[in-house]
């Protein structure tokens, strides 16, 4: 099989990123802080929002972080260069162009997947 070419990757890439008619913020984990009781509790910082494509079909498997697998709720195609790991959580606050009433908040569950046009990521609905 022949590599791809510079000018098909960037049409790959392009016509991905029209694709992406959704829009999402990356919540940057911040580390923990302290509550008024002491306890420890995770924090997020919102990032800029960025176009996405918001699949909310879940159903897959994948590793859990204690060997016992977990059930997606959603994925989410990203543009490459967007920077997200696993400790990330994504909002995804419009919804072919509409904003949402109530945006949707998910945990990232593993790491991102790099494909030649973009970024996946599984999601699973975070309890907030």
């Amino acid at each position: 099989m022949d590599a791809l070419t510079t000018a098909e990757l960037a049409g790959m890439q392009g016509t991905a990123q029209e694709s992406m008619m959704d829009t999402c913020v990356i919540q940057a984990w911040s580390g923990e802080e302290a509550d008024d009781y002491g306890q420890l509790v995770e924090t997020w910082t919102d990032g800029s929002p960025v176009a996405c494509g918001f699949n909310p079909r879940g159903g897959r498997e994948v590793p859990g972080p204690s060997s016992e697998p977990l059930l997606t709720d959603a994925t989410v195609r990203l543009p490459l260069g967007t920077a997200v790991d696993r400790r990330d959580r994504v909002t995804v606050t419009h919804r072919f162009g509409a904003a949402l009433a109530v945006p949707l908040v998910f945990d990232v569950v593993q790491e991102p997947r790099r494909g030649p046009s973009g970024l996946q990521l599984d999601l699973r609905r975070a309890e907030l």
